[in-house]
């Protein structure tokens, strides 16, 4: 693989111990990396993760297998077996986190409508009805009657988590910020956590160019954070973002370093995760194949 090097040497950069046999991984979906490779790099944290797409039988036969191997049980490759059969034909975006405890997330790229979603997700028990009425609540002030992506964590030694993703076409005005603001009013987030998406949101938000927002679910119930994935967001800007966020200079440092390391000036998108209790957290997604 092309880009072995390129990983290996993002990893020491970050200081993200990777597994002995982390190019096994590599291996594993040889097919897919090179129609798709995407890094996911997180601040403070330093997580570094791989993100490709496939959507044929042999990609998702090839998913149920590692997931297997690395000790997923039977009820959650059910899951997993069950959300194929719903969803029918898609692409499907895999993330994983190579670590000595390896993560893995899928995502289904296909729009979904809410009620459907809500349906599926109460009886696989992963939604209660105050969890499906806020979800309902929150696509009803962004104006979507589908999802954009519906995702589940599969790691290892943990219930399946899920996220729901909505989308946002962001305009000149303020008509998409206040949707958002009362999209967090919903969730029930914090007075903090509602100024910091109205100071961070006019940094980020650029008119003409799609705005991602998703919601967890974990043990039924809404996770009390919203992550917005901002597009086209150079790197100088996101390192505007980590100095207000007091991260310590040695990672913005780190950041520099990134852009220097892969030739690039610009994140394809910026997370920005919003939680209670906790600082802002930071997502870099870097597209380094992409065929059409």
């Amino acid at each position: 693989m092309q880009s072995q090097k390129e990983i290996g040497a993002l990893a020491q950069l970050l200081n993200w111990p990777l597994p002995e046999n982390w190019t096994a991984v590599l291996t594993r979906f040889a097919d897919a990396w090179p129609n798709y490779l995407e890094y996911q790099i997180s601040f403070p944290s330093g997580e570094f993760a791989l993100i490709t797409l496939g959507r044929t039988p042999q990609f998702l036969e090839t998913i149920t297998t590692y997931l297997q191997e690395i000790g997923g049980d039977n009820a959650a490759l059910a899951i997993f077996q069950n959300m194929r059969q719903y969803v029918g034909q898609a692409t499907w975006g895999l993330k994983l986190v190579l670590s000595h405890h390896p993560e893995v997330q899928l995502y289904v790229k296909k729009p979904l409508p809410v009620p459907e979603v809500l349906f599926w997700l109460r009886q696989r028990q992963g939604i209660d009805d105050a969890a499906g009425e806020t979800i309902e609540a929150v696509a009803t002030q962004l104006e979507k009657s589908h999802t954009h992506f519906v995702g589940a964590d599969f790691t290892p030694g943990q219930p399946v988590r899920y996220q729901i993703y909505f989308t946002q076409y962001v305009t000149a005005d303020k008509a998409v910020q206040k949707r958002i603001q009362q999209a967090l009013g919903c969730l029930g987030l914090s007075t903090t956590a509602q100024q910091q998406f109205d100071r961070y949101h006019p940094l980020l938000a650029q008119p003409e160019q799609t705005l991602w927002l998703s919601v967890g679910l974990s043990n039924q119930q809404i996770m009390p954070s919203m992550k917005l994935d901002y597009s086209g967001v150079r790197l100088g800007v996101a390192g505007l973002l980590m100095e207000d966020l007091n991260l310590s200079a040695s990672q913005r440092d780190v950041l520099v370093q990134i852009g220097e390391q892969l030739g690039v000036d610009t994140a394809d998108y910026l997370g920005l995760r919003l939680a209670d209790g906790q600082p802002p957290q930071i997502s870099l997604y870097l597209t380094r194949q992409c065929r059409s």
